[in-house]
């Protein structure tokens, strides 16, 4: 997002390093486990549930830069022909219930999370709670950049495409 405050953009940054390590990290265990098995013939069990584990986090948190970007999937066909303000007023709206979707789905995976809190995992002997706690962490790190577009777009009335810089406008 354009002009977007030092805090949200340092965040941003700080995702964007942190997928960026945790997918080096993915590709480099799992060329070890390979080289492993072939050379050593050996399994590194271990490595499977660590690379699901990073995996699942990955795909939440990356939800989160996408949300950043505003690079999810839209179908925009219908608003594309209507002028600023009216598209103004959909993104608005269209954030809105991204908004509260996604403050419901930090909830049930807060509480998801708490549930299986105690289930421990086969080969990381660690709780299971570390898969589902991606869930409402990712969630709510996108409630934090859908909302900080719902205030950019109700404060300068522009549509989120000119706020982000999208280049489909």
């Amino acid at each position: 997002m354009r002009n977007e405050p030092v805090w949200l953009a340092g965040l941003g940054q700080a995702i964007e390093w942190i997928l960026a390590a945790a997918g080096a990290f993915v590709v480099a265990l799992v060329f070890y486990s390979v080289l492993s098995r072939f050379f050593l013939h050996t399994d590194v069990a271990w490595s499977s549930e660590v690379c699901t584990l990073l995996l699942i986090w990955m795909t939440f948190v990356g939800g989160a830069l996408a949300a950043r970007q505003n690079a999810h999937l839209a179908v925009i066909e219908l608003v594309m022909g209507l002028s600023s303000r009216p598209r103004a007023r959909v993104d608005a709206l269209a954030l809105a219930v991204s908004a509260l979707t996604l403050a419901i789905l930090t909830w049930y995976g807060i509480t998801l999370t708490i549930f299986s809190w105690d289930g421990i995992s086969v080969t990381l002997s660690i709780s299971n709670g570390w898969w589902y706690l991606a869930m409402p962490v990712g969630c709510a790190l996108m409630l934090i950049f859908v909302l900080a577009q719902l205030v950019a777009v109700l404060r300068t009335g522009q549509p989120l495409s000119a706020i982000a810089g999208d280049p489909n406008q």
